[in-house]
C-alpha cells in the first residue's frame, strides 16, 4: 500500500485544502486521518513569487528537477553522451 504523510493547516472556516501532487493517488478513494500536530507550523517562512526568486538568486540556487531517490548517485546512467563519440 502507497501512503504519503504531510502537515496540513485548518482554516479558520475549518476547511483542509490538501493539494497533493502525486500520479499514484489521482482520481482514487483515499483515507484521511486528522490529528493535532505536535507543534504548530509557521507559515512566516514560506516565501512566494518575487520574494522565492529572490532568495533563489541571493543563495546562488540554479534550478531543481524531479526524480527517483537514487537519482544522485546514478546521475550519470541518465546523461547524454552522444555528443562525446
Amino acid at each position: 500500500m502507497k501512503t504519503l504523510q504531510l502537515t496540513a493547516h485548518v482554516a479558520a472556516d475549518g476547511m483542509l485544502h490538501i493539494p497533493v501532487n502525486e500520479p499514484d493517488f489521482a482520481d482514487c478513494d483515499v483515507n484521511v486521518f486528522v490529528m493535532l500536530s505536535p507543534q504548530p507550523t509557521d507559515n512566516k517562512n514560506i516565501l512566494i513569487g518575487k520574494d522565492a526568486l529572490q532568495l533563489a538568486h541571493e543563495i546562488g540556487f540554479i534550478g531543481s528537477l524531479e526524480a527517483e531517490p537514487e537519482f544522485s548517485t546514478n546521475y550519470k546512467d541518465h546523461l547524454d553522451w552522444s555528443h562525446k563519440l
